[in-house]
């Protein structure tokens, strides 16, 4: 729709290409190749159109973020409160839980996506791989331990997910606690996109927004496969747009670097949170493993290793290759985060003694 959109408006010149980011501004919408054009020249043009498709479009894109966040929190909330009355946990223990899984993933969301923002904001005097990587471990690290005797400190739809498939968790509280997750990471990019575009440094705040997707994991195809000019052209024209077996080969390494780091990452959620012979570190080495992740695959993948981190920064955009990379996002974290849990409860805990841990306040 962008691409017949932007060559209605302003000719052949100016076409959008189907990768490009797009982000709505205050007064213009934005494309990843640098082309600005007014929102109500815009609209009016489509509307004028008769494109059915296209005014169906419009109507979805015109709607406020504030207005989605909105539904998307109130269906989270509501269906979290249903799951509460049908379960047969204590409604007070498992009111807390889902308070402190809301505040944390708030948290992480906040801090995470945050840190990259700025740190794209600073350009040269930003804090780069190693300051992403520490303040993704060190926020995490603190609100583990912080709500480690609360809720189990999850804040993690796909560990969530692979705790309640190997049995530590029941379905229902394994509902609740990926609804709250999924919204305290929406509430944390709703206030994440409020505060850079009301800064009053003068920077351009929606060149932030497009260059680091409001914080949001995510890969670039031409990064992870070659790909060259059409054929028939120069070395130098414009580079060819990925076709969709480079994206399906891009999504392949992107689903495996997230499999593993997620496993490596659950790998240490049961040996220091869950074992009952685990050594008493608190979060601590929780965010150790989230740093060195970031480290190795922050530059491939954006480290998501959480569904979560992805869905609620990222769905603040209105641009379709956000929703096109979405999936890869649970594929992989869920992937890795089952086989770790199944290989460490069915062969490496003690199953004697394996039953009395539990990295959940709410367990079998």
């Amino acid at each position: 729709m962008l691409q017949r959109c932007s060559q209605r408006v302003f000719g052949a010149a100016h076409v959008a290409h189907p990768g490009d980011p797009v982000v709505f501004g205050r007064d213009q919408l934005s494309i990843g190749d640098g082309t600005n054009f007014s929102k109500q020249k815009l609209l009016g043009e489509i509307t004028a159109s008769g494109d059915l498709p296209m005014r169906i479009g419009v109507c979805a894109l015109g709607l406020s973020r504030s207005l989605r966040y909105a539904a998307a929190l109130a269906f989270a909330f509501g269906g979290a409160a249903l799951f509460c009355a049908a379960s047969k946990e204590p409604v007070a223990m498992l009111s807390r839980s889902l308070i402190a899984e809301f505040v944390g993933t708030f948290g992480l969301c906040l801090v995470g996506a945050g840190v990259v923002c700025t740190d794209k904001w600073l350009g040269p005097a930003g804090t780069g791989l190693l300051g992403v990587a520490l303040a993704n471990g060190i926020v995490l690290s603190v609100l583990v331990s912080a709500c480690l005797n609360i809720s189990g400190g999850q804040f993690n739809p796909a560990v969530t997910i692979a705790l309640a498939l190997v049995g530590r968790m029941r379905i229902i509280p394994a509902l609740c606690y990926v609804l709250v997750q999924l919204s305290g990471a929406a509430v944390a990019g709703l206030l994440l996109y409020m505060v850079i575009f009301n800064n009053t440094s003068g920077k351009a705040d929606e060149d932030v927004i497009i260059a680091t997707w409001n914080g949001t994991p995510h890969f670039v195809v031409e990064e992870l496969v070659e790909t060259g000019p059409p054929p028939g052209l120069e070395a130098s024209s414009r580079p060819a747009e990925p076709s969709d077996a480079d994206f399906a080969t891009a999504a392949q390494k992107v689903i495996i670097i997230e499999a593993v780091i997620t496993f490596l990452l659950m790998f240490v959620i049961y040996g220091t949170a869950i074992d009952p012979r685990r050594p008493n570190v608190g979060g601590f080495a929780i965010g150790l493993v989230v740093t060195a992740n970031i480290l190795f695959a922050g530059p491939l993948t954006g480290a998501a290793m959480n569904p979560a981190r992805v869905l609620g920064t990222g769905f603040m955009l209105s641009e379709s290759m956000f929703w096109r990379q979405h999936w890869v996002y649970w594929v992989g974290p869920l992937a890795g985060a089952i086989v770790a849990a199944v290989i460490y409860e069915f062969a490496v805990m003690d199953r004697k003694k394996g039953a009395q841990g539990a990295s959940v306040a709410i367990s079998t």
